[in-house]
């Protein structure tokens, strides 16, 4: 192995003329008797990686807890969306219906109820509560999109609160004409149960 003191050098030239003295010169000759890491460098450096990780594990957490939540409210958003756009173009209304406390929720559609498009919340996050239908027995916590892709029960549109690991929360708000956003506060107008 040619060292990297002797590529460097020109051809003709030595040691002294280019200002290189005794002391690293025998420093560079002993990283070449010996081409790797000690054990105690490579400790050095396993224990500088764990100190890192360790000191910011803590924020890791709460960011993927709030990666969670975002990804969450979004496939909930999209979700809406599809069913809202599902009931005017085939001309069917279409039911998304919550399950309090639980990470799970499904798709209806009116001419086979018994077809159901079952979803899951990703990474520990539960639908807190919705304003939907509060006051119906058998349509409670469900949104339906008439076939005008419109609110049509509750015809007023709601909210769904969901809730992270870390103790946040999104809302997913649909309007009486069928749009669907995601904020972190309620809306004023909307009853959202604690």
């Amino acid at each position: 192995m040619v060292s990297p003191f002797k590529r460097w050098m020109c051809a003709g030239e030595t040691k002294e003329a280019l200002g290189v003295s005794k002391g690293s010169a025998t420093l560079i000759a002993l990283r070449e008797s010996h081409g790797g890491y000690t054990l105690v460098e490579i400790s050095l450096v396993l224990a500088l990686l764990g100190f890192l990780l360790l000191a910011t594990g803590p924020i890791l957490s709460r960011w993927h807890g709030q990666l969670s939540l975002e990804s969450a409210a979004r496939q909930v958003q999209v979700d809406l969306l599809s069913a809202r756009d599902k009931a005017v173009l085939e001309q069917r209304t279409v039911a998304v219906a919550f399950t309090m406390n639980s990470p799970q929720y499904r798709i209806t559609y009116s001419d086979d109820e018994r077809t159901n498009d079952w979803r899951s919340l990703p990474g520990g996050v539960v639908i807190q509560s919705t304003s939907f239908n509060l006051s119906s027995l058998y349509y409670r916590n469900t949104f339906i999109f008439t076939t005008d892709g419109k609110s049509g029960m509750p015809t007023m549109g709601g909210t769904v609160m969901l809730r992270g690991m870390n103790g946040r929360c999104r809302y997913v708000i649909v309007s009486r004409n069928g749009r669907v956003r995601i904020d972190s506060m309620p809306p004023p107008s909307s009853e959202v149960p604690s």
